[in-house]
């Protein structure tokens, strides 16, 4: 088979030039985020880490063990079936806090930096035979495509270079570049998981089609030849199998591959629900090849190594369709778990094992350095691998890798447990435990494999294969589960490890803890991290966590810059490890000053906003106390008195809506921010007030050109649960300006009343020499026979007729101060007319002309007194409004087909602003100046109105005017033969 030499080029080069194709289409967007995002990409990106050992390993283990092959599936399928009970909270958790290795979890969890070394060293040494088996599978694959008749680690050696270069390129990526690929990362592993089943699928095709039931069906071939059942069935009466389940499902976890595959780059919640059933679907798919590769070899006769039957077969029916679907199966199985795994271990490596040593011996620029030191790891795992490899792979089968490397992972499943399900976990119940289950491993079956049998004066036992490994495992297993159990409960968690323990559980809400930074804007926070992390890093980092809270570079309140902190603490961490970032935070943002020695305070506006998430999920107890909460929440939102309350630092975390009326701040704009940043005059009043010892101050001041009074109270809560450290000052702010206005109102009404009955008197006294005069000029016309005479006589009578006029409307206006009304049908034209000649007496009035146009017939039902205060105030708030000279128009008319009488208003004016047109007829709403007006004339106004049973509008500007305003007002007709009464 001359040919499959070509093949063998063909198919590595066919599967990176597809992969580079796809990737730079989802680097450039050319691929649609939908597709990209859909479940079933994440489906087939995570089975692509079905390793190499699904299409060899399974086949020499079915050979031997018959359908206890299975038994690994059923473990894996079984951890992805329970994913809303563990896969889903612990997605959550690494997502929150982006824990992007299984060492980030558990020092995340247990708090210590020794517990990330030892994570990350033996999950390089679990990983190790993993790998070197993928290495080894693709090696032998090779050799027996391109006929080596002695088989030699060319291969091996190629295809650990690549994968080692391909590592190195994407390490050398900066952090914001590796997040920005993480799409095309996914769409391809999915490609690789989509090319590897496709070919897993075609391979069982072919086997069943062209070799199985080709010459006679299946079930007659399995008919004549009974022993092709037997060898799958006879070896289940061991109980090997139930341990491979065991250990498939408690290990799946802690693979670095699979881990890096859910929970680091996987960014969609609700795909990981889809895989519970999905991905068990496409391992039943992979799990029809054993049988049907044992059976194919069975009827074609050939007897070789089991592990690479599929290849032999292919050799034996010279068929280079099953030869290319081989090699692209295993290519993409092997590459994608060798770079996945060895790119999650060198994170893992250089997060607890360089840089801590770079830390101790210099700060500086640490970010920067981080590709040289992830490309050595990465090399450093895939060359062990080799090294492995090259030493082990005669004497070790596949499926005996792949035991030994879940032997000694399955050690991190009890600490696994304790991260989400028991709170009282300690690291040094994990670090005893797991000491001791991985030196029962080390010594029960690593040595047996590197000590040669007889080196030693004691013996070790016989290496590990499929029939001595489940004694060991569990050994270690039991015993690593036991001695972390009782030392925890021997040991007290720290108060660290309390409050990590506490946020991995589900329910748990982030808290920012309010501790004094040492920075207040984010340019500080640039300025600050660009120390340890270089400049283009920390602008990198600070910028991307704003865009993740949504803040704007401007940010100053010090609970966003808490937020803000806690945030890039995250985001380091990804890069880090938690307990890097948290150095690194530490050491340029500062902790701050705690407001308690054992837990610093939190943040109640942030638990009361994050609570709304949970309250459609709460029931019982908890959804009554939610209500409860909300009740006292909408209490003290819809107060009248302006509420705010501030902490021991003077910030503020509390501001209803009548202080955002009263101040004209918006809460969402000031909570969280120091009283002295809100702006004057509020943040000197409100600071002085909560400084100073008085409970209680009266005071005015002045906004936007307006005079307000305002009361202040204070009260001060002291500590309320043991999760709230410190008091909170509670200021209550009245605005008195209305009262004050109405005071001044009814003081200026005592003095007109007083002025009112001194012009009564007045009136009094300037009749009578009125009356008197008036009796002179008419004397004096009447003896005279001089015309001149006669008509300067007739002249004084007009005048003192005026001058009566105008005494009778003053005494009659004096008298609308009662509160009874005393209805009777009268002139409308008489009313206006009287109210046009006292109105006159106003000084601006001399500028004005009055325009009338009235019906002579109309008459109303109403209190002459009451209606004639109506039309003053309206006659001289339209002369307040005019322009000098102007005019008023002033209308009354019957409506046709109405029962409404129409009295109009109309000047051209400067008519009513927009914001104050709705409330017009509110007390105290004015559009004069300070000191001008009260604002309760319309409010007189309507309410007269509204007694005589009528109702008023008033447009601004009218129509065809592009000023002034027209007031309309409507009153009942009054009929000759009946009068109609009011309302």
């Amino acid at each position: 088979m001359t040919s499959s030499i070509y093949l063998l080029w063909l198919a590595p080069i066919f599967l990176l030039s597809l992969l580079g194709i796809i990737g730079y289409s989802a680097h450039t967007k050319k691929i649609p985020p939908r597709l990209i995002h859909h479940p079933a990409t994440f489906v087939f990106a995570l089975s692509a880490l079905l390793s190499g050992w699904a299409l060899f390993g399974a086949v020499g283990f079915a050979h031997q063990h018959g359908y206890s092959y299975f038994s690994h599936y059923y473990g894996i399928s079984g951890m992805f079936i329970i994913a809303p009970a563990f896969l889903i909270p612990l997605y959550r958790l690494t997502h929150n806090y982006q824990l992007g290795t299984l060492a980030d979890l558990l020092v995340f969890r247990y708090r210590s930096s020794l517990i990330g070394k030892m994570t990350a060293i033996i999950s390089l040494t679990a990983s190790i035979p993993l790998l070197a088996s993928q290495i080894t599978s693709v090696n032998e694959i090779f050799n027996l495509f391109s006929a080596q008749k002695n088989s030699n680690n060319l291969f091996a050696c190629l295809f650990t270079l690549g994968i080692t270069l391909i590592g190195i390129g994407f390490s050398f990526l900066t952090p914001t570049q590796q997040k920005e690929s993480n799409a095309s990362l996914i769409l391809c592993a999915a490609t690789i998981g989509l090319i590897k089943m496709i070919c897993i699928a075609a391979i069982c095709l072919y086997l069943y089609f062209f070799i199985l039931n080709h010459e006679e069906s299946l079930q007659q071939w399995l008919a004549q030849t009974p022993q092709a059942l037997e060898m799958l069935y006879a070896p289940l009466t061991q109980n090997n199998w139930r341990t491979l389940i065991f250990v498939s499902f408690a290990s799946v976890i802690a693979m670095p591959h699979v881990y890096h595959m859910i929970f680091s780059q996987h960014t969609q919640q609700r795909s990981l629900v889809q895989i519970s059933w999905t991905l068990p679907l496409l391992i039943l798919i992979a799990a029809f090849l054993p049988p049907f590769a044992l059976w194919s070899a069975l009827k074609m006769k050939i007897f070789a190594n089991p592990d690479y039957m599929l290849a032999h077969i292919a050799l034996s029916k010279q068929s280079h369709l099953l030869t290319l679907l081989i090699l692209l199966a295993s290519l993409s199985a092997t590459g994608a778990i060798c770079t996945v795994a060895a790119t999650n271990l060198s994170h893992m490596l250089t997060n607890y094992l360089a840089l801590p040593v770079i830390w101790r011996r210099s700060k500086d620029e640490i970010i920067p350095k981080l590709p040289q030191i992830n490309a050595f790891f990465l090399t450093l795992a895939l060359g062990l691998s080799l090294i492995f490899h090259l030493f082990f792979n005669a004497s070790l089968a596949l499926t005996e890798s792949l035991l030994l490397s879940l032997s000694l992972l399955i050690q991190f499943t009890p600490a696994l447990v304790g991260v989400l399900f028991w709170k009282n976990a300690t690291k040094y119940g994990f670090i005893a435990g797991i000491l001791v289950g991985s030196g029962v491993w080390l010594v029960s079956l690593l040595l047996p494999l590197i000590i040669p049998e007889g080196s030693l004066p004691f013996d070790l036992g016989s290496a590990v294969n499929t029939d001595n490994w489940q004694a060991p495992t569990m050994t270690a297993f039991i015993a690593n589960s036991l001695v972390f159990v009782g030392i925890s409960l021997c040991k007290s968690p720290s108060e660290q490890e309390r409050y990590a323990a506490e946020a991995c559980m589900s329910t748990h809400i982030k808290k920012p803890t309010r501790a004094t930074l040492a920075v207040n804007n984010v340019s500080g926070f640039i300025r600050q991290l660009s120390i340890t992390i270089g400049m283009e890093s920390a602008k990198n980092e600070v910028y991307h966590a704003l865009k993740e809270l949504d803040l704007t570079p401007e940010e100053t309140r010090p609970y966003n810059l808490r937020r803000l902190k806690d945030q890039i603490e995250i985001n380091l961490s990804s890069i880090l490890g938690p307990i890097m970032a948290g150095n690194i935070i530490e050491r340029n943002l500062g902790a701050g000053i705690q407001h308690d020695e054992t837990q610093p305070a939190e943040d109640i506006y942030f638990i009361e906003s994050h609570i709304e998430k949970f309250s459609l999920k709460l029931t019982g107890l908890a959804q009554a106390l939610d209500q409860l909460r909300r009740f006292h929440r909408n209490v003290l939102q819809d107060l009248p008195i302006g509420v705010c309350i501030v902490s021991v630092d003077y910030e503020i975390i509390g501001w209803n809506k009548a202080m955002e009326k009263i101040t004209q701040l918006k809460g969402d704009s000031v909570i969280g921010a120091s009283l002295s940043t809100i702006g004057s005059p509020w943040s000197e009043l409100l600071l002085q007030f909560t400084q100073n010892q008085e409970k209680h101050i009266q005071l005015s001041i002045e906004i936007h050109h307006k005079q307000i009074w305002l009361g202040l109270y204070k009260s001060t809560t002291a500590k309320i649960t043991d999760q709230i450290k410190e008091n909170y000052t509670t200021i209550l702010v009245e605005d008195y300006t209305e009262i004050k206005a109405l005071q001044s109102q009814l003081a200026h009404s005592d003095r007109l009343a007083s002025v009112g009955r001194f012009a009564v008197g007045i009136a009094h006294e300037v009749g009578n020499p009125v009356t008197g005069i008036a009796c002179l000029a008419q004397e004096m016309k009447e003896l005279s026979q001089e015309p001149e005479t006669q008509a300067q006589a007739q002249q004084i009578l007009s005048l003192t007729q005026r001058i009566t006029q105008i005494i009778r409307s003053l005494m009659s206006y004096s008298h609308t101060g009662k509160t009874d009304y005393l209805f009777q049908a009268t002139s409308l034209n008489a009313l206006i007319e009287n109210a046009c000649q006292i109105i006159q007496l106003n000084p601006k009035a001399k500028t004005i002309r009055f325009q009338l146009t009235l019906d002579d017939k109309i008459k109303v039902y109403c209190d002459e007194q009451k209606l004639t205060q109506v039309l003053i105030n309206l006659l001289a708030n339209a002369i307040d409004a005019s322009f000098e000279p102007g005019s008023i128009l002033i209308e009354t008319q019957e409506q046709d087909h109405s029962e409404w009488i129409l009295i109009s208003i109309e000047d051209h004016g400067t008519g009513i602003p927009d914001h104050i047109r709705t409330r017009i007829f509110d007390p105290f709403i004015t559009t004069k100046e300070p000191g001008k007006g009260t604002g309760l004339g319309l409010s007189l106004v309507y309410n007269i109105v509204k007694d005589h049973g009528g109702f008023i509008t008033i447009q601004s500007p009218p129509l065809d005017y592009a000023t002034g305003t027209q007031v309309a007002i409507y009153l009942p007709k009054c009929y000759e033969n009946g009068n109609v009464l009011p309302g």
